[in-house]
């Protein structure tokens, strides 16, 4: 069985990867490993990609330092997470398991492994970052929510229970015009088949003081940032984060800022979902009883803030891995050195 290599500095949708992360990677190069010429799917039968794996990870086991799978999506489906599943159970028989990851944008379910955040979203389309400025402010909440989840929920009843919903632009439900709070200000349903809409800015971003930041994921150890934070980067819009615990400071992490200046963000620390639930509504409670004026004030003493963010995430744009790896179409493992 013949083993060969190709160098993968390109997604495989033509993106380029920077130099700087292959090399930031244990002055790693990374490649993808072919077996006889062909890229190892994971929509191959179990046993040919056991056999193909486990060959793998035994030829290159004293040759790179980590093993790698980087995705974007849902990682644990039934075909990816079963074969999740066996490449887990393959490293762990052969005492290795401490050198095998799994790094995604996305949510990984009830899979169990060695996770790493890709930062698929953060980064991306900087050149509609938008400069601060509270001129156009006129309401205090923006709170989208397309796809109905437990937190999206709380928080929508939360703001229509206590009559925040005049203080707030908002959609709820916009995917589904039969609920009976159906709302949408973001025109189009979301689809991959209208992708733009993932990126679109709407005006309200720049006329509402603060984003209700509903995250995908909030029942969660997993810090899971989309296209949601991205954009209150983009149009210098402070936020609330409605999410896992501690996602704060992993933004704090990855050099960005928040508000504790202004507003207690010790609900991020609170790990009891109700608990941390509760934290928010009253912040957000506390925030309504600002007038517009107030919040103008404390809007122009951000700026500063806000953007020190867009500036950084423009240099996560130019230092981070830019576009999506499928886990369907190519592995790719980080090499100690190149192969070819």
């Amino acid at each position: 069985m013949e083993i060969t290599s190709k160098s993968a500095e390109k997604t495989p949708e033509g993106h380029l990867i920077p130099h700087n992360i292959i090399d930031s990677n244990n002055d790693c190069n990374l490649c993808s490993i072919l077996l006889n010429g062909e890229d190892i799917l994971f929509y191959d039968y179990v046993e040919n990609f056991r056999e193909k794996i486990s060959y793998i990870i035994e030829y290159y086991k004293n040759i790179v330092n980590n093993f790698y799978v980087i995705t974007y999506g849902e990682v644990y489906s039934d075909i990816h997470g079963f074969k999740l599943e066996i490449l887990k159970e393959i490293f762990i028989k052969k005492g290795i398991y401490n050198r095998f990851f799994v790094r995604t944008s996305s949510n990984i379910n009830n899979f169990n492994c060695n996770f790493q955040t890709s930062l698929f979203w953060l980064g991306k389309d900087i050149d509609k970052i938008k400069s601060p400025t509270s001129t156009n402010i006129k309401t205090h909440f923006l709170s989208l929510c397309r796809k109905v989840d437990y937190h999206r929920e709380f928080i929508f009843y939360f703001l229509k229970n206590n009559g925040l919903l005049k203080k707030s632009s908002y959609s709820f439900s916009a995917n589904n015009k039969n609920h009976i709070d159906y709302k949408s200000i973001e025109g189009d349903e979301l689809s991959w088949d209208k992708s733009n809409n993932h990126t679109k800015l709407l005006k309200e971003y720049n006329e509402c003081f603060l984003n209700i930041n509903t995250e995908s994921i909030f029942n969660s150890k997993i810090n899971f940032l989309t296209e949601k934070t991205n954009k209150c980067f983009l149009t210098a819009q402070p936020f609330i984060m409605v999410s896992s615990p501690h996602t704060l400071k992993y933004l704090h992490e990855l050099g960005f800022k928040t508000f504790d200046k202004w507003w207690d963000e010790s609900y991020d620390l609170e790990e009891d979902n109700e608990k941390r639930l509760e934290k928010i509504c009253e912040l957000i409670l506390k925030i309504s009883k600002f007038s517009i004026k107030k919040c103008k004030l404390i809007y122009d003493d951000m700026i500063p803030i806000l953007k020190y963010n867009q500036n950084n995430l423009i240099y996560l744009n130019k230092n981070q891995i830019d576009n999506t790896f499928y886990i369907h179409q190519t592995h790719y493992f980080n090499n100690k050195k190149k192969l070819i």
